[in-house]
């Protein structure tokens, strides 16, 4: 009988941290870049590292962005000022 109640009890957690794990693993896909990029945006890198601002740009800088499917190579030529 306890030998019955402890594997019970060893299924019931190993299923719960299956269930952790699962939503875990899910949260991450969910803001994984390559997953972004998936949804229509693209990622732009300079010398490997992400560019998040224009600040970080020189006019003639080389950059590589990426899609879902492919890559492409771009220089920067000039900076539009936003509209606020």
């Amino acid at each position: 009988m306890l030998q019955l109640r402890m594997t019970e009890r060893m299924q019931q957690h190993l299923q719960y941290r299956r269930q952790r794990w699962t939503r875990a693993s899910s949260l991450l896909d969910s803001v994984s870049p390559l997953n972004v990029v998936n949804r229509g945006y693209a990622l732009v890198q300079k010398d490997g590292q992400i560019i998040k601002d224009t600040q970080q740009l020189r006019i003639g800088d080389k950059l590589n962005v990426r899609f879902a499917h492919g890559e492409a190579h771009a220089v920067v030529s000039g900076f539009v000022k936003p509209n606020l």
